[in-house]
């Protein structure tokens, strides 16, 4: 039970780290699926629906993020930088290391 309870806590911890990388990475709008809500494009607090996180048996970490990215960047620049950033963070932050972060773009949001 103990070292589920680690898991866990890191797994917590990792979301935390990706939520706050994606807040950090210009042209990201939003994590998860956007319903249209004002709230979805400025809120990065309870958007771990759009993170999955697993932990391998050698402790390496697989990332998967859903974003929404801003109208005017370009994507595969905006999605480079926030897998090096998200790696870079993890991989400071805890004893794993990163084997993949897969990112993928479901909506463009224009300025109103």
């Amino acid at each position: 039970m103990g070292n589920n309870v680690n898991i866990d806590t890191y797994l917590s911890i990792m979301t935390s780290i990706i939520t706050g990388s994606s807040a950090r990475v210009e042209g990201v709008a939003s994590i998860g699926m956007d319903n249209g809500s004002i709230m979805d494009k400025f809120s990065f607090n309870k958007s771990d629906k759009g993170i999955e996180v697993e932990i391998t048996s050698n402790n390496q970490v697989i990332v998967s993020v859903v974003i929404n990215v801003k109208y005017g960047y370009k994507i595969p620049e905006l999605v480079s930088r926030l897998q090096d950033y998200i790696k870079k963070e993890i991989e400071n932050t805890t004893h794993y290391s990163v084997k993949s972060i897969n990112v993928n773009v479901v909506g463009v949001t224009f300025p109103s």
